[in-house]
């Protein structure tokens, strides 16, 4: 992930796309089979930009959701029975006080290099309107995707091929950078920078 030029970044392209409704008040999240992107590529392209700003991590080998995805990379598992999977997981996890949302799953090209997306978007209500005539009709809208910087709860990017399998996250509910929510479903742990080891370091001999 940190090899990725800008140049690479605005080359990225959406080449498996699907999500699910989870943390709905049910036991068991709404499953798709299909979900088309149409012409809203760029939104999420947008979006997935904006993970790339967050903190990075790496998969613990226990990691059920590198298990999953790399089943997928190496053709054992189909890409909706995946995204199934990863969704029941994140519902199963979650608790009552969890906005309903969708989890978005998301495969990824540029160049010869392949990531991979999981994002959290809470559903916002927000209002809007029709015409008829003169008259304008308010109506409530639950189901949506906004820009607002709240809708998107939480986003990971992963890099399966990188050296520490990377991920770069953003979580809003976290300001050290993951809740322990979201921690215990990727399986992740956090990647530090030399500088942070070597105070780490000195910490530990003191």
């Amino acid at each position: 992930m940190a090899t990725l030029t800008d140049k690479e970044i605005d080359a990225l392209k959406i080449v498996n796309f699907i999500f699910h409704v989870v943390h709905h008040r049910a036991d068991d999240p709404i499953l798709f089979d299909d979900t088309p992107l149409g012409t809203f590529e760029p939104f999420f392209i947008e979006r997935i930009k904006e993970t790339l700003k967050g903190n990075k991590f790496s998969f613990a080998e226990i990691s059920q959701v590198k298990a999953k995805l790399k089943g997928w990379e190496k053709g054992e598992s189909d890409f909706v029975d995946v995204s199934k999977s990863l969704a029941r997981q994140f519902h199963r996890l979650g608790d009552r006080r969890m906005k309903s949302g969708v989890l978005i799953v998301i495969g990824l090209v540029t160049g010869n290099k392949k990531f991979y997306s999981l994002i959290k978007y809470d559903s916002e209500k927000v209002v809007t309107f029709q015409t008829q005539g003169a008259k304008a009709i308010l109506q409530a809208v639950t189901n949506n995707f906004t820009e607002s910087p709240k809708a998107l709860q939480k986003s990971a990017l992963i890099d399966l091929d990188s050296h520490d399998s990377e991920v770069v996250i953003i979580d809003k509910m976290s300001r050290s950078g993951i809740s322990d929510f979201f921690k215990e479903f990727l399986g992740v742990e956090r990647l530090r920078n030399s500088k942070e080891m070597t105070a780490d370091f000195v910490k530990a001999i003191k």
